[in-house]
């Protein structure tokens, strides 16, 4: 895993939020909720600390994923923050603002960042990325409760973020076996550990892991492959 115990993703930029935009209390991480920031970066990073224009408000979140893709981490995951509108969706689903407006979907680099985040936040709340279950739209939250919004506008392009998440069966590589490597057209690569799904870092990584897998003879495991594997949960047999 990228997350850290206390709840920071070790790849995210951390643009750290005010303390008090959060509203006490432990998030549970059961999902995910998904924002248009109507807004760009400047606004995005600056919205979450202590000035002035912005620290009256009783408003925050968790991540922003900018333009290029680039993710940025206001707030622990753990923390219950006030982005979607009502409190069970605020104490137990962690949101994300996407840069852009209304008419803008998702950027290909956005889409990777998002699919990317939701893998690992199912993996720490050991649950399954599904739509109107776990993945969901601010809007969808008066459900429980929160005032009526657009928000994100028809922005997410969620066929494309769940064809990442459970690519087609013609896109995977199986013999059988614990492991198998998913590679897209767009050059991402994931590594699939039973349910979990965790996205390779680097070409050495994948290489190396392409080799020990499917190779007919395999070579040994580098260090830093096994640093990696260690940090997602697969431990070397002693």
């Amino acid at each position: 895993m990228s997350v850290t115990p206390d709840g920071w993703v070790d790849w995210a930029e951390r643009v750290p939020g005010d303390r008090r935009k959060q509203n006490g209390g432990a998030n549970t991480v059961q999902g995910f909720v998904a924002h248009s920031a109507e807004g760009w970066e400047d606004y995005l990073r600056k919205y979450n600390t202590n000035q002035a224009q912005y620290s009256s408000r009783n408003a925050s979140w968790t991540f922003s994923n900018l333009l290029d893709g680039t993710l940025l981490q206001h707030f622990s995951i753990y923390a219950q923050v006030w982005a979607s509108g009502a409190g069970h969706p605020n104490n137990n689903f962690v949101p994300m603002e996407h840069e852009g407006i209304v008419g803008q979907t998702l950027t290909p680099a956005q889409v990777q960042t998002t699919a990317r985040v939701i893998s690992e936040l199912a993996a720490v709340g050991g649950w399954v990325p599904e739509r109107g279950v776990t993945l969901w739209e601010h809007r969808e939250m008066t459900r429980y409760g929160a005032a009526a919004t657009a928000c994100p506008s028809d922005r997410i392009p969620w066929a494309d973020v769940l064809t990442l998440l459970n690519p087609p069966a013609s896109t995977q590589q199986s013999r059988g076996r614990d492991m198998l490597i998913i590679g897209l057209a767009n050059g991402s690569a994931y590594l699939v550990v039973g349910k979990e799904i965790h996205w390779i870092p680097n070409s050495d990584i994948y290489t190396d892991l392409e080799q020990a897998i499917y190779s007919d003879k395999p070579t040994e495991i580098d260090q830093a492959t096994w640093e990696w594997l260690d940090t997602i949960g697969v431990k070397r047999a002693s």
